[in-house]
């Protein structure tokens, strides 16, 4: 398999920081990009060949990369020459043992700021291996393991490694394979929280959150001064969840967005929400509530207090006060007027837009959703 012109084509320079790469196996959703898949021997033709280069992003993701792969891009890692700051292997095909090679590299790469292994079913023992390695790192601040087929016990050693560790700044852990519905994982990175003082980001999608561990998560977060982003959407949080996060948000002017889309919370969830935004006017600036079974009497109720405390951003799509067929009139101009007059400021960003039927009825679409969290406000 030779890829020649298209490695070529996708080269990027960055000053002096060196070359960014991107081979993203098959175009992934790029169509600027061309087509084209990697194999081990293709990544070890091309690091070959980038020998005493600088490269600071290398862009590997959605390609055949297996554990012997990962052997030479540990090799790479190895090198201090090329400076690499910025590393994406996502959906590759190698397991803990291809993680195993890349830790190795980590022991000695001192540059390496950013790592994406997320949709690589590196499983417990992989975690566990980069889970290690966060106790020595001095340099990695960003990492991705979404989908990355961890267990309660992986995912608890990242909450326990995060402790003393303040040097990371994001991380991702969307989708473990969770057993127990006990909220551990949510009590423990509540303890986290209230120790650590360098996370910014914290994504804990699908994590079988429940009000308790909402309740933990809140109570501990009230006394945190760094984390700006917290992501618990696809949860299992109600009304009585929301209520704790209005308790923390009451307490917390430091975190900026906060992601519980696709949750129960339901309307007195999302009073409880508005109105903690109401006492805390410094803190919480993007907010997500889409697909959380929120009828009309919670929107009108959003729209007077968005007047009286703007958020930058938020979403609603997905709730029946917004997209059923049946919508009430009132809750529908209600948030079609708070859009047009956003619009007129260019200060909101949200998942909705309104249109009139061609019976004249007044009726809200979904629109692209806007960053909610900091990754993915980096990401743009």
């Amino acid at each position: 398999h030779t890829h020649t012109p298209h490695i070529h084509s996708q080269f990027t320079f960055i000053n002096a920081q060196g070359l960014a790469i991107t081979m993203r196996g098959n175009g992934s959703l790029r169509p600027g990009l061309p087509k084209c898949l990697l194999f081990d021997k293709d990544v070890t033709t091309l690091l070959q060949a980038l020998h005493g280069m600088r490269v600071c992003k290398l862009d590997l993701s959605f390609n055949r990369i297996t554990d012997e792969g990962c052997r030479a891009i540990s090799a790479f890692l190895e090198d201090p020459a090329h400076g690499l700051t910025d590393l994406s292997l996502e959906s590759n095909d190698f397991s803990a043992k291809g993680v195993q090679h890349l830790m190795a590299g980590l022991q000695i790469n001192d540059t390496l700021h950013t790592l994406n292994l997320s949709g690589n079913k590196i499983g417990s023992n992989g975690g566990m291996l980069i889970a290690s390695i966060l106790q020595i790192s001095t340099s990695l601040q960003h990492l991705s393991l979404n989908d990355t087929d961890q267990d309660e016990s992986s995912v608890i050693a990242f909450a326990t490694v995060l402790n003393t560790n303040n040097t990371l700044q994001s991380l991702s852990l969307n989708r473990p394979l969770l057993k127990s519905r006990q909220d551990d994982i949510a009590v423990h990175f509540g303890n986290m929280l209230e120790r650590n003082r360098g996370l910014v980001h914290l994504s804990l999608r699908k994590c079988r959150i429940t009000d308790t561990g909402a309740a933990r998560l809140s109570e501990k977060l009230a006394k945190n001064t760094t984390l700006q982003s917290l992501d618990v959407s696809c949860n299992e949080i109600s009304s009585n969840g929301a209520a704790s996060f209005q308790y923390m948000l009451q307490r917390n002017s430091t975190l900026q967005s906060l992601n519980l889309n696709y949750n129960k919370l339901k309307d007195a969830g999302m009073i409880n929400l508005l109105d903690a935004c109401k006492e805390n006017q410094v803190g919480l600036q993007r907010l997500g509530l889409a697909h959380n079974d929120i009828g009309s009497t919670a929107m009108l109720r959003f729209a007077e207090v968005m007047r009286e405390r703007p958020l930058q951003a938020f979403t609603l799509w997905g709730n029946p006060g917004v997209c059923d067929l049946n919508i009430n009139a009132s809750a529908c101009l209600a948030i079609s007027t708070l859009l047009s007059e956003a619009a007129s400021k260019e200060k909101l960003q949200c998942d909705l837009q309104p249109y009139a039927t061609a019976d004249g009825r007044l009726m809200l679409a979904e629109q692209d959703a806007p960053p909610l969290t900091l990754q993915q406000q980096q990401q743009q």
